[in-house]
C-alpha cells in the first residue's frame, strides 16, 4: 500500500484529486494539507511513500518547502496549473510533473512508476540487509601455521585440487587450504553457494551468466571475468538454481 500526502492550497483541485486516488487500488491517502507548511509537518510525522505536492502556494512555494528536507526519503509528483515549471521539477527530482486539472490516465501511470520505484528500493533494501547479515558470518580456514577468518560474502569461488581448496575472495589473495572441497560443501551452500563442477564451487552473488557457446556443458562468466567449466553432473544443479530468478508473468 502506497501512503499518500496531498498538498495543495486549492480545496477543490484537492479534492478532485482525492477523488481520483480514492479509485486507484493499493494506495491510501493518510493526509492532505492546504499549506506548503502544514504539509512539511505532516511528512515529518506521518512519513508518506508519496506525495502530490502544489508548486504554486502562498507564503511558500512546493520547491521551497522540500528544500527544507535534508534527505527527501519519499517519491515527489509535483501539481500545477502551469507547464513553465516542469523543467525545475526535474531538476528537483519529482517522479512526475501532472498538470491541472489531472487527468485520469496520466495520474494512473504516476502511480504505477512509483509503484516501480519503491519496489526497487525495497529490493536494494533487502539486499543490502542479507549482504549486511552474509558479511558477518565467517569462515575458519585451517592453515599451516594458524587459521584466517574469512567472511563469507567475500568468497568468489573456491576450486578443489584433490585434498586441498584454494579460497578466492573478491577483495584478497587466494588462500590455500589443506582441506577438500567437501568439507566444506554443506556449510557453503546454505550461504548461496552452487557447486558448477567436481572442482567449483561458486558464490552466486556473483554470478554474471551461464553459456553453452564455448563449452560442451556451458560455463559460468563471474562478475570478475572469470570463467568457470560446468560438468554433466552439476549443470542441473545450476540451471535449477538459475530458474528462482526467472520473472514470471
Amino acid at each position: 500500500m502506497i501512503k499518500i500526502i496531498v498538498i495543495d492550497d486549492q480545496l477543490q483541485s484537492r479534492k478532485f484529486l482525492l477523488r481520483q486516488l480514492a479509485t486507484i487500488k493499493e494506495v491510501e491517502v493518510i493526509a492532505e494539507a492546504g499549506s506548503a507548511e502544514q504539509g512539511e509537518e505532516l511528512i515529518k510525522k506521518l512519513r508518506p511513500d508519496l506525495v502530490f505536492l502544489d508548486v504554486e502556494m502562498p507564503s511558500t512555494t512546493g520547491f521551497e518547502m522540500l528544500r527544507h528536507f535534508t534527505v527527501i526519503d519519499f517519491q515527489v509528483i509535483f501539481i500545477s496549473s502551469y507547464s513553465k515549471y516542469a523543467i525545475e521539477a526535474i531538476k528537483e527530482g519529482a517522479l512526475d510533473y501532472l498538470l491541472k486539472p489531472i487527468k485520469y490516465e496520466e495520474l494512473n501511470a504516476a502511480i504505477i512508476r512509483c509503484k516501480k520505484k519503491i519496489d526497487v528500493r525495497k529490493r536494494d533494501t533487502n539486499d543490502i540487509k542479507a549482504r549486511d547479515s552474509n558479511s558477518s558470518k565467517k569462515l575458519l580456514l585451517p592453515l599451516p601455521k594458524g587459521y584466517k577468518l574469512i567472511s563469507v560474502f567475500d568468497i568468489v569461488y573456491c576450486e578443489s585440487s584433490g585434498r586441498y581448496t584454494t579460497f578466492y575472495p573478491h577483495n584478497d589473495n587466494f588462500i590455500v587450504v589443506a582441506k577438500n572441497l567437501g568439507s566444506f560443501h554443506e556449510s557453503l551452500v546454505e550461504q548461496g553457494f552452487v557447486r558448477i563442477h567436481d572442482s567449483y564451487m561458486i558464490n552466486m552473488r556473483y554470478f554474471d551468466s551461464y553459456s553453452r557457446e564455448h563449452e560442451k556443458h556451458g560455463e559460468v562468466v563471474l562478475i570478475t571475468g572469470v570463467k568457470l567449466k560446468v560438468s554433466r553432473t552439476r549443470k542441473t544443479t545450476l540451471l535449477k538454481e538459475l530458474k528462482q530468478y526467472k520473472i514470471k508473468g
